[in-house]
Order: structure tokens, then C-alpha cells, then sequence
């Protein structure tokens, strides 16, 4: 999907697993947000959890519906709300499952993530550099912050998929991020963990740098994909990925 707006661009896309074709656990959500922002969210059914596709699902169902019923009203606050509908949403499943849930809420030229899990957010400069990045709430994330394993032992770590907050119960908790002034061509963008379960930070923000929004998307899924399926330390599972990129006024 890509959509084009008077001042930026917009690519997503959801994959489902090479190892099970038949289902996809992820949920992609793109809307406005009041009158001028945009909301893209990503949540990723738990593996090893039941109705991981019914949890997503209803994640970005009860995340939009608090987005729709805000109006042009306090749209952080929307989004704090519909994580809180999102967790009841989940919880009231009632089969035991879990969902990461990230969303990024743009507004006048400001991101802003907000996210439960491991699901990726990284804001891209046009040149490469990477002006934020998500910290995984996972075993190996909290290790790599605290500088007891690298970015690399981190993807091959035998923990790498136990995530330690997420949807569904009691004890979920939202990270709020700071907030980021985008710049003209640079890239936001949300994913499930299918993307940083395979690629590099590094490795993220050089196939940012490929032609427009599209062609930079059609760039990630080309790459994840081969890592998954030729990679001795792929991680198979499904891919989703929401983008955003503003593009320079005329007069700027």
C-alpha cells in the first residue's frame, strides 16, 4: 500500500511468516489522526501465546477507535487511552493471549512513538543517520541497553524472542518517546520484530536511503526476507511495515 499526500508519503505492508504462509499474528493500522496527523501502528501477535492474530487484531481496532473518537481533541492522550482499550481488548480474549503494540503519532511536522513489546519504531535521517530508535522490552533488548551483549549476539541470543511486556495483562506499561522534529526526507518507521529479528540498525537505515517510500519499503521486505530464508541465524516470522516520509514544501 502507498499513499501520497500533498507534504509526505506514506508505505506499508504485511507478510506473512515463509515458515507459515498461512497465517499472518500481525496487524498494520494507517489513519489520520485529528484533522492534520497520521497514526501508523504495528502489534505482532505472541508467538507460543493462542489467538495471536484475534490479539493484534484487536489491539489496532481498540487503538483506532480511541484515535476516531478524540476528534481534533489532546491526540497523546487518545493514544495513551487506546493502548489502556488495546490491553482490556486483548485481556478480554479471555484464551490467555498477547500482543506487542507500537504506534507513532505524527502531528505538525513532530513524531512521537509510543510502544508495549518489541515491536521496532526508528526515525531515519535522510542521510543515514538514526535519530531514534525504540528500546525492545525483551530479555536481550534490556541486556543490550545495559551493555551486557551486543546488537549482533543479541539477534543469535537463544532468549531473543522472550518479550517481557505486552498486551493482555495487568502489568502492561507504555513507553512514551521523546518527541522528534522530522526533517524533509527523512523515514519513520514502525514494524514487528520480523524486521530487527533480522536486519542490523545499520542495515535498516541504508535501505531507508533507496529511492522513494515505496521503492525504500520494497528494499526492506527484499532484504528481511533473504535473511529469514538464507541466513543461518534467520528468524522466519511474519514482516509488517508501516512507513512515513515527509517531503519538502514548495518554498522551503
Amino acid at each position: 500500500m502507498l499513499r501520497r499526500y500533498e507534504h509526505a508519503a506514506l508505505a506499508a505492508t504485511s507478510v506473512s511468516s515463509p515458515a507459515r504462509p498461512e497465517t499472518n499474528e500481525d496487524a498494520v493500522l494507517v489513519m489520520p489522526a485529528g484533522s492534520e496527523g497520521v497514526l501508523l501502528a504495528v502489534a505482532d501477535g505472541c508467538g507460543g501465546m493462542p489467538a495471536g492474530d484475534r490479539a493484534s487484531a484487536a489491539a489496532v481496532e481498540a487503538l483506532a477507535a480511541s484515535i476516531d473518537e478524540a476528534g481534533d481533541a489532546d491526540l497523546t492522550s487518545a493514544v495513551l487511552a487506546g493502548f489502556d482499550r488495546a490491553n482490556e481488548a486483548v485481556a478480554d480474549l479471555r484464551v490467555g493471549a498477547g500482543s506487542t503494540l507500537t504506534a507513532v503519532l505524527i502531528s505538525e511536522g513532530v513524531a512521537r512513538v509510543f510502544h508495549a513489546g518489541d515491536s521496532p519504531s526508528v526515525v531515519v535521517g535522510q542521510r543515514g543517520a538514526i535519530r531514534f530508535a525504540t528500546l525492545p522490552h525483551s530479555l536481550v533488548g534490556f541486556g543490550v541497553e545495559a551493555g551486557l551483549i551486543n546488537a549482533s549476539e543479541a539477534q543469535a541470543h537463544e532468549d531473543s524472542g522472550v518479550v517481557l511486556n505486552v498486551l493482555g495483562f495487568p502489568e502492561m506499561f507504555v513507553h512514551v518517546g521523546p518527541p522528534v522534529d522530522l526533517r524533509p526526507m527523512d523515514t519513520v518507521l514502525v514494524a514487528s520484530d520480523g524486521l530487527s529479528d533480522n536486519l542490523t540498525l545499520d542495515q535498516i537505515s541504508s535501505a531507508c536511503r533507496v529511492g522513494n517510500a515505496a521503492q525504500a519499503l520494497g528494499k526492506l521486505v527484499d532484504l528481511t526476507s533473504r535473511a529469514m530464508t538464507d541466513s543461518p541465524t534467520g528468524h522466519p516470522d511474519d514482516l509488517s511495515i508501516a512507513m512515513y516520509r515527509p517531503t519538502i514544501r514548495r518554498g522551503d
